[in-house]
């Protein structure tokens, strides 16, 4: 932010909301585009569900990265329905070096060999965080990264752990204590295995079918 740091902040707090408002327009279009969707309702019902999501204007309201990496997603999107592209690489290499929430879509690209993805999302990712803080880079991968899963119940929490550790531990939803325990931590990985395995196994259906119906 440190461009920005001269500007007035009624300024600099204009820009970022702009911003935020056009990274939503762009994956809404992006994802319209990618999804080939002609029907102008079925668009307009899209558009509708994604500016009506709470927690979404929740993001662009504080100007926050998240919205980045909303239009980021929406880029892999698109390209994941066109093949191995190298932009989608350095994008997932940018959405990473922001928050390390994307990085299971590396595992779904050595799945579906996508080494273009893969390697230049890795080489992005890399770059980026030895440029911007190296000398931080030892105390994140040793000291911040080792706590990463231990969030709370709070009502901001979307992610499946904070909807475990509120069924779990309901007073966690008022901020009386995280809610994240062991049986929390290890109802949430079973969650995520089973949620791969069956993606794995639908999208092995589909490529056999696929491969059936060339022949």
């Amino acid at each position: 932010m440190q461009p920005f740091a001269r500007l007035d902040p009624a300024t600099v707090d204009a820009i970022a909301l702009v911003a935020a408002n056009l990274c939503l327009i762009g994956f809404i279009w992006i994802v319209v585009r990618s999804l080939a969707v002609k029907d102008w309702q079925l668009i307009a019902l899209i558009a509708l569900l994604c500016v009506s999501f709470a927690p979404t204007l929740t993001e662009v309201q504080n100007r926050n990265f998240q919205v980045l990496l909303l239009l980021i997603s929406g880029l892999l999107l698109l390209a994941w329905r066109r093949g191995d592209r190298w932009w989608a690489g350095v994008a997932l290499g940018l959405g990473l070096a922001i928050k390390l929430v994307e990085a299971p879509l590396l595992v779904l690209g050595l799945w579906g060999r996508r080494w273009w993805f893969v390697t230049l999302g890795l080489g992005t990712w890399a770059v980026l965080w030895l440029l911007a803080v190296p000398r931080l880079l030892p105390e994140y991968l040793f000291q911040v990264l080792p706590n990463f899963g231990r969030g709370s119940g709070e009502e901001m929490n979307i992610a499946p752990l904070g909807a475990v550790a509120r069924l779990i531990h309901p007073e966690s939803l008022y901020l009386q204590g995280r809610g994240v325990d062991t049986p929390v931590l290890a109802l949430t990985a079973t969650i995520s295995l089973a949620v791969f395995a069956v993606t794995a196994w639908r999208l092995r259906g589909q490529a056999s079918s696929s491969c059936c119906s060339c022949r």
